[in-house]
Parts: C-alpha cells; sequence; structure tokens
C-alpha cells in the first residue's frame, strides 16, 4: 500500500526528531565523559574497580604510638652525637611521586587488563569527564592527616594513599562497537540541533568529532575517569577497603584540618607537610631510623625487603650512628649481615649474634644475649649512657611494638624516668613508655647492651 505524502513527512520528521535528540543527547553524556552511552547498547565489560582488603606486607604493623607534647629527652649522661637524623623530605617526595603516578599505574594495569581479554592497545581510549582534576594534593592532605604527618612510614603512607585514590577516583569501562553507525548519523544534523536548541553547533560538532575519534575501530573499549565529590570522600561509610583501628573515620575536625591545607598555595602546602612532618617525632638523643624508608625500605634483606624484615640491623644503625656520629645506614648494616648465620628466613634476626658481630665491626662494647632483662639492668644501662637493642614480642601489653617479633632501640631516659623507645617498623614511631611497658613487651630472644668503645 502506497503511504501518503503526509505520513512520509511525518516519518521524516519523527526520524529526525529522534537523531536530533539523540545528538543532543550524545553531547550531554559527552560533557559528562559518558562518550559511549550515545547509542544505548555500550557493552559493559569491567565495571568500577575497587582493591578492598588489598593490603600489602605489614609485618612490623603495631598499635599507634602515644604522643605527649612539651617533654624534653635527657641521655642519661652519655656523651652527645654530633649527628642526629629524624625525619628527611625524601620520604614526603616519595610519597608524592607516588600519588602523582598512580593515575599512570592505573592506566597501565587496566590497558593490559583490556589486552589480556582481547581488546588491542589501539583500540583502547582513556577518557577524562567534564571537570576531572588531578587530586593528587587532595589525596596527600588526607594521607597526611590520617597519619599525623609521618610520612618516613613509607609503606602505610602508600597504603593508605592508594585506597584514597580509589575513594577520590571513579571511573567506567564500556565497550563501543555497536555506536559507530549512531555517531556517522549524528555527525549531519550538528547544525539543525544547533538551531532548534539555541546553542553552539561547533560544540556539538567538537563532541560528535571526538567522539567519533575515540570510538575509531572496529573493538572499542573506554575508560572514562571521573572524580568524586569531597564530601562522598570524607563519608566513611562510601569507603570500600578496612579502616585501620586507630582512625576512628573523618571527623569535622580531620575535614577541616585538610581543607585548610587545601587552601594554601603550592609553596605554602609544602612548607606546612614539612613542618607537622617534622612535629610528628617526639625528641630522641639517638637517631632516628625507619626500616621502610624510601631511601632503602625496598632493598632487599633475607626473604624480603629491609621494610619487612630488616628491624634489627635498623635499630642497629641507630646505636652505631649515634656512638660513632656518622651516617650509618640501615642499608650498610642489612649489607653486612645478610647472611644465615644472622638471620633466619622464617625466624628473624639472630639479634644476640648481630649485635655483637656490629660491636666488634664497628668498634664498640656490647653485652649481647637471648635472656630476658630486669628492670634494674636496663635502667642501670640507660643511666650510664648505653643503647639498648632489644626483641619485642607480639602481645605483652596489648602487642605494643609490632604484631610480630620485632627489635627496637632503647635510646634513653626522659627526665620523669620513662624509657624513650625508637621504633624502626611502619606503625610506631619515638615513643615514651613506663619500664614496666618494656619488661611486659621484652620477648627474650635477643638483646644488645652497646657502649662506646
Amino acid at each position: 500500500m502506497k503511504r501518503k505524502p503526509e505520513d512520509v513527512k511525518k516519518r521524516k520528521r519523527k526520524k529526525a526528531a529522534m537523531l536530533l535528540l539523540l545528538s543532543v543527547f550524545l553531547a550531554a553524556q559527552f560533557g559528562r565523559g559518558l562518550t559511549a552511552a550515545a547509542a544505548g547498547v555500550g557493552d559493559v565489560l569491567v565495571g568500577p574497580e575497587k582493591k578492598a582488603g588489598e593490603e600489602g606486607r605489614m609485618e612490623n604493623g603495631s598499635a599507634e604510638e602515644d604522643r605527649t607534647e612539651g617533654e624534653s629527652a635527657v641521655d642519661g649522661g652519655a656523651p652527645a652525637s654530633e649527628f642526629e637524623e629524624m625525619v628527611g623530605t625524601a620520604d614526603l617526595d616519595a610519597l608524592w611521586d607516588f600519588i602523582r603516578n598512580r593515575e599512570t599505574a592505573f592506566r597501565e594495569k587496566q590497558s593490559q587488563k583490556m589486552a589480556e581479554a582481547g581488546i588491542p592497545v589501539e583500540n583502547q581510549s582513556f577518557l577524562c569527564g567534564d571537570g576531572f582534576e588531578d587530586q593528587s594534593r587532595q589525596i596527600l592532605a588526607m594521607t597526611a592527616v590520617c597519619r599525623e604527618y609521618t610520612f618516613y612510614n613509607r609503606i602505610v603512607c602508600q597504603w593508605y594513599a592508594d585506597h584514597l585514590w580509589d575513594e577520590t577516583y571513579t571511573y567506567q569501562v564500556i565497550g563501543t562497537k555497536y555506536q559507530e553507525k549512531a555517531v556517522g548519523q549524528l555527525a549531519p544534523l550538528c547544525g539543525a540541533a544547533a538551531d532548534f536548541m539555541g546553542i553552539s553547533g561547533a560544540s556539538l560538532a567538537d563532541a560528535v568529532e571526538r567522539t567519533q575519534h575515540a570510538l575509531d575501530g572496529k573493538c572499542r573499549v573506554a575508560v572514562v575517569m571521573e572524580n568524586r565529590p569531597r564530601e562522598e570522600i570524607y563519608d566513611v561509610d562510601h569507603y570500600g577497603f578496612p579502616v585501620p583501628t586507630e582512625w576512628e573515620g573523618w571527623t569535622q575536625e580531620k575535614r577541616a584540618e585538610c581543607d585548610a591545607l587545601m587552601e594554601l598555595d603550592d609553596a605554602s602546602f609544602r612548607a606546612e607537610l614539612e613542618r607537622l612532618q617534622e612535629e610528628s617525632l617526639l625528641p630522641s638523643p639517638v637517631p632516628f631510623y625507619k626500616q621502610g624508608a624510601a631511601e632503602w625500605g625496598g632493598e632487599s634483606f633475607g626473604g624480603g625487603t629491609l621494610a619487612s624484615d630488616a628491624c634489627c640491623p635498623t635499630a642497629i644503625a641507630m646505636v652505631v650512628s649515634y656512638f660513632k656520629g656518622e651516617r650509618i645506614t640501615p642499608l650498610e648494616v642489612s649489607g653486612r649481615y645478610d647472611q644465615d648465620a644472622y638471620r633466619s628466613r622464617e625466624q628473624g634476626s639472630y639479634g644476640g649474634k648481630m649485635c655483637a658481630a656490629a660491636a666488634a665491626d664497628y668498634g664498640l662494647l656490647v653485652e649481647a644475649d637471648t635472656a630476658p632483662l630486669s628492670e634494674e639492668q636496663i635502667l642501670g644501662a640507660l643511666r650510664s649512657g648505653a643503647k639498648i637493642v632489644m626483641s619485642m614480642k607480639p602481645g605483652g601489653s596489648g602487642g605494643r611494638y609490632a604484631t610480630v617479633y620485632h627489635y627496637v632501640t632503647l635510646a634513653g631516659l626522659t627526665e620523669d624516668g620513662r624509657v624513650i623507645v625508637n621504633n624502626p617498623g611502619i606503625s610506631t614511631n619515638v615513643t615514651y613508655d613506663e619500664i614496666g611497658t618494656i619488661l611486659d613487651n621484652q620477648s627474650g630472644r635477643g638483646y644488645g647492651i652497646f657502649r662506646a668503645g
């Protein structure tokens, strides 16, 4: 049956109207980054990816340290060292680089995943949604507030930053192999759509052109990056990773602290982080090293790395640096004693043997053994100016120093008689502890009482 001219005109007008709406819809969606939504038939290959529960190797994790302001440390009469090492900027630099490279690392990982699924690299498109911004400062500020500015805890800081990145950035991976036809039909209508909507035809044409370019090929996948609103990021209910027990979530005080950092210019932002980092440590007479520091934490030791396994060499490095008055790093000490005679891949370092060897090598005196020390022995040694490398057990007073057997340095005494503990591990720093806490936590697996030679 032959259609009437009026019916044909109606069908053409209806088709034009549908394509017009589709064109506008494409431009609007593209502005929000959803380039693959134009035809409404995009095949979603991979949804938003989470890493909930993926924690790094944190063998020296422990409860958060006490912080007591305004207290001065004394050295029990020991000769003062001219060399001090507390906090540098290398770990802050490493953390910031890690955050800035996180998007690149994500793209590489996602690209590899798609390539393994049969999507060639040349058919992959990574796009940014409208208003997408680099959020590295936001993540660094949040990590700083979470970690109380202890950036030298490199592994923990990167763990926080990694998960905060996942909460700050969101993305969608959409297959687009059915949309080439729709995009081709839209291009001739850009001018008409602009006239009808009263908007710039160039913007619509540009949207279609960019979409066509992004979807070029037979089998295409678009990965669209977006940012979450800050208030949503702050809301702990939205977090997809386990929150450590020492962090109670984003209180109003923490939000305000983070927002105040974000209001600073770049130079002031960096300067403020360095200042707060320096203030995050209690004073100690002995140079303070972290086994997971950026400078050496990733180097190998035993069956792992310095960050995971070198608590004893790091504790010894602090003591040797103090008595020698020069910078002797954990990397140097661990290199000397990365041997079966001084450490076990299964049980960690043989602390007594390593302390005895270090004293001989560096010209110091040492009393080394594997028996527990008494209160009189510990306090007497520290009052005389000695420094003690001691193994602590997981447990005692709540596993004060680590969740595994772990070596720390007893660096001296405060004016009110508490023990100054330099903890090289991941989660704790310099602490001032009662002698009872030391006695409850010592393991009896190894110690070295060092004195000047």
